[in-house]
């Protein structure tokens, strides 16, 4: 056995009176390189094939198949070289092979990144000046929610919630412009408890995007909606729309929705009863 150009050959050897044939399978390709020797002639490769015999005149070498590019059963002909076509076929394979992974690896993070964040990773696009500086952000922000400590409720502090919020909606009837104040401000204490940041509006919502997406258009309008109430610009009706919108937050964070989590109505005109037989008539 000999090891060439990475293939491993096996001889086998007949002789022919002075001649010396020589048969190598190759394993790569199924073809054979025979070598015929007459005296002290050097050895010659003739590609094998059955359908032919190998013949010379007396005291000649058969000098047949030189040069056979398939002779050794590895492309490009002696010693393994390549042509400049196959060397360019094989880099152009190579660079479509990169390309899908490339495009499939881009694939997959988008479509974990679409499934994490819902709704938000179509606003952030929309943010930004294109779809790859969005998630880069979105990556961002799990890279530093990575970072913080979460602290799920106790059963005491998700029933103090739940109770503070029942009385906050009983509250909006008489005062509904305070109302929606003090939901901001219970709303923050809980995004506090559990261990988010609350400084900024906009940290606050790119911390809670990670695992709250879902309820920050609810949060988003809600405190707008504030912001315009402490300028005196919002309607009754909005401000009881800013109360739904916290409780949308405000349950998602506790884990379920608070007691008595019926909407805030707003005060209907009382209507006056008679006080005596006489006012009915009158009228």
């Amino acid at each position: 056995m000999r090891v060439g150009s990475g293939v491993f050959d096996m001889k086998s050897t007949m002789r022919f009176g002075s001649c010396r044939m020589v048969t190598v399978p190759t394993v790569w390709s199924g073809y054979a390189r025979v070598y015929v020797e007459a005296g002290s002639s050097p050895i010659v490769p003739y590609p094998a094939n059955p359908a032919r015999e190998v013949s010379a005149p007396a005291g000649k070498v058969p000098r047949i198949g030189i040069g056979d590019q398939q002779a050794e059963g590895i492309p490009g002909g002696e010693g393994g070289a390549m042509s400049p076509t196959q060397v360019v076929v094989i880099v152009l394979v190579v660079l479509v092979i990169a390309a899908l992974a490339v495009l499939t690896r881009t694939y997959a993070r988008r479509r974990a990144l679409r499934s994490r964040f819902g709704p938000e990773y179509d606003h952030v696009v929309a943010e930004q000046h294109s779809r790859a500086a969005a998630e880069r952000e979105l990556r961002d922000r799990e890279r530093r929610h990575a970072e913080l400590t979460l602290t799920p409720l106790a059963p005491e502090s998700r029933a103090r919630y739940a109770a503070a919020w029942e009385e906050l909606q009983v509250r909006f009837v008489d005062s509904p412009g305070e109302t929606v104040g003090a939901a901001d401000d219970l709303v923050t204490r809980l995004i506090a408890e559990r261990g988010y940041p609350t400084g900024d509006f906009a940290d606050q919502i790119a911390h809670l995007s990670v695992e709250h997406a879902r309820t920050l258009t609810h949060y988003r309008d809600a405190h707008e909606i504030h912001l315009r109430n402490s300028r005196g610009e919002a309607s009754t009706e909005e401000l009881r729309r800013a109360v739904v919108h916290y409780r949308a937050l405000f349950a998602d964070l506790l884990g379920e929705d608070p007691v008595g989590h019926r909407p805030p109505e707003q005060r209907q005109p009382e209507q006056r009863q008679p006080d005596s037989p006489h006012d009915v008539t009158s009228r």
